[in-house]
């Protein structure tokens, strides 16, 4: 799928979706179950995300361009603090240290929705790539005071 209003920043187009999916998540969960809900969710997103990411990647040549890439639509408006902790050719450590996505789903009350849509598309992502391994332990929208990033190209320690 194309990504609708490029312009915009990414935090504004997640804002505006969330005036949709998250009441659509809400009611799934009722429904269904919220396990069964989320999976269903991530069955839906999943597969667009990887999409995402091999366009990227076939744009800017290769994975390392198409991560280079999604950060920078990802924190375009500033959204993100970040800080780069170890970059090279094979490997790239950082530490979002303020996320205003946790904030907004925070502040909606709606953090576990918020990490499911937001956080997860992070996993799927690299998923895409194939040639990347990506590590994460914690993030602020589940209450830590960081995210830790870690992504690894594929066979090298």
């Amino acid at each position: 799928m194309e990504r609708h209003l490029p312009e915009l920043p990414l935090i504004d187009r997640v804002k505006i979706q969330a005036e949709v999916a998250v009441p659509i998540v809400k009611a799934m969960e009722q429904a269904l179950g919220v396990e069964a809900a989320h999976d269903l969710v991530r069955d839906a997103l999943r597969p667009e995300w990887q999409e995402h990411a091999r366009r990227l990647a076939r744009e800017h040549g290769g994975s390392t361009g198409a991560l280079m890439a999604h950060s920078e639509d990802s924190s375009r408006g500033d959204p993100l603090t970040m800080e780069w902790l170890d970059v090279n050719d094979d490997y790239a450590r950082l530490d979002v240290t303020d996320c205003d996505y946790a904030r907004f789903f925070r502040e909606l009350g709606e953090a576990d929705i918020g990490h499911l849509l937001v956080c997860e598309n992070d996993d799927w992502f690299v998923e895409g790539l194939g040639d990347v391994e990506f590590e994460r332990h914690h993030t602020i929208m589940q209450g830590a005071n960081h995210c830790d990033f870690c992504y690894r190209r594929v066979g090298t320690s």
